[in-house]
């Protein structure tokens, strides 16, 4: 395979963590074109100081940009990374970019695939970057329901209590969308909900396929089984379930798990947007004593995170 002729637009897959974003990712992996590499997570920060690396096209400035990116893995194995001779042997530009498409190029190339991307659900707080990055990127958006994805938090040791702070993310992820589609090509940005996913799992992958302007194969449906190849097991806790195929029950959870005053508070703060995207609003606890409580009880968790030194 001649990477260096067969390579086209890279695929960024965004939004907020545990909305769905490796599902896809699993999906498109499945595809025989397509790689997507598994949250580097990096790629915002080294650009936002690329000064620090001086003129790239010295080799030694290449190297150690490439030696600094590599440390700073903590999702990747050894396996996964190309010689840093390799990458700096298949640069085409001597840019960051050039430099960062050369290493992903050649991580794909080692699956036999033409063309590459990057889950990482927090780029979705960095579009704007990644695109003048990349300028021919594309980007998919997954959103979910906030009120699962808070469900679906509540089981991980990484947590975070506040489920208001939650929700206001939830909020901004779709705001910083929203912006970020109104100043590309319509060709370049797609959202896409994960209930229309597990619910329509056919229909969706050919619409994300015709977006990315790749043919849809079946195997894509088939992702679960090379899912332990995709997923670092050191992330396999939180993955529990993308060995098993989709799981079609799994949306509106929170409609019989959730706190019905932790309900009532998400939807006191994002109603308006989980409305605009049509999710069901229910809203049934009206006791506000308990409300004033329940916000208390956040206020104390965050108070208690400051005094440990926890990020809040």
């Amino acid at each position: 395979m001649n990477i260096k002729e067969e390579m086209s637009n890279p695929i960024f897959i965004v939004g907020l963590r545990r909305s769905g974003t490796t599902l896809l990712n699993l999906m498109l992996n499945a595809h025989s074109k397509i790689h997507i590499t598994y949250e580097s997570g990096f790629l915002p920060k080294f650009y936002n100081h690329k000064e620090k690396y001086g003129d790239l096209s010295h080799i030694k400035n290449q190297r150690k940009l490439l030696e600094e990116f590599y440390s700073q893995q903590r999702n990747w194995s050894k396996d996964d990374y190309p010689p840093i001779n390799d990458v700096i042997s298949n640069i085409k530009e001597t840019t960051m970019d050039g430099i960062f498409s050369s290493m992903y190029e050649l991580i794909a190339n080692k699956y036999g695939k033409s063309r590459w991307g990057d889950k990482t659900p927090d780029f979705v707080e960095y579009l704007e970057v990644l695109s003048k990055m990349f300028p021919d990127a594309q980007f998919i958006h997954i959103i979910r329901d906030c009120r699962d994805i808070i469900l679906s938090r509540q089981s991980l040791k990484w947590f975070r209590h506040d489920i208001r702070i939650i929700a206001k993310e939830w909020s901004n992820s779709i705001k910083l969308g929203e912006e970020f589609s109104k100043t590309i090509d319509s060709g370049r940005y797609k959202a896409i909900k994960y209930e229309d996913i597990i619910c329509e799992p056919r229909t969706q992958l050919k619409n994300v396929c015709d977006f990315l302007g790749e043919e849809f194969e079946e195997q894509m449906l088939e992702f679960y089984k090379e899912s332990k190849k995709i997923v670092p097991s050191v992330e396999s806790d939180r993955h529990q379930n993308t060995d098993k195929g989709l799981i079609k029950s799994n949306s509106e959870k929170w409609r019989h798990k959730m706190n019905s005053t932790d309900i009532c508070i998400v939807e006191s703060i994002i109603g308006n947007k989980l409305n605009e995207l049509d999710y069901k609003i229910v809203n049934t606890d009206s006791n506000w004593s308990k409300i004033l409580v329940r916000n208390l009880y956040y206020d104390f968790i965050n108070l208690m995170d400051r005094l440990k030194g926890k990020k809040v």
